[in-house]
């Protein structure tokens, strides 16, 4: 009578421990640097969002609805609702040409700053 072995050997399952221990060791780094990429993109979403914002209060100020002036960065943050300010730093950055601002965004996490220029409401809307 014979019997069939069925299964790993021992070092058959040592090899694949390897090869996954040597897998995850290169993968390890590639983590750490995530959460400056992270906070670089963040940082370039909410000053794109201030831009869009911006826009979108000068064209409603122009159409006589009432809406908040924007002269300065804070004012261009406030137009913005569900954002942890408290993550970020804004900023004037640069000059501009008159009517518009210069702002800079960068997240506590990210080393990148991003700049955006604002058309400023030219007051008064209502």
């Amino acid at each position: 009578m014979s019997r069939h072995a069925v299964g790993f050997t021992l070092v058959e399952m040592i090899i694949v421990i390897l090869v996954i221990g040597i897998l995850g060791s290169m993968a390890l780094p590639n983590l750490g640097n995530m959460s400056p990429s992270a906070g670089n993109a963040s940082a370039r979403a909410v000053a794109s969002a201030m831009t869009a914002a911006a826009a979108t209060n000068y064209s409603n100020c122009a159409l006589g609805q009432a809406v908040p002036l924007v002269t300065t960065c804070a004012g261009a943050q406030g137009l913005l609702l569900n954002v942890d300010w408290n993550e970020l730093t804004v900023g004037t950055g640069g000059t501009a040409p008159s009517g518009y601002l210069v702002c800079t965004v960068q997240h506590n996490a990210g080393s990148a700053t991003a700049s955006v220029t604002l058309r400023t409401t030219p007051g008064p809307c209502t």
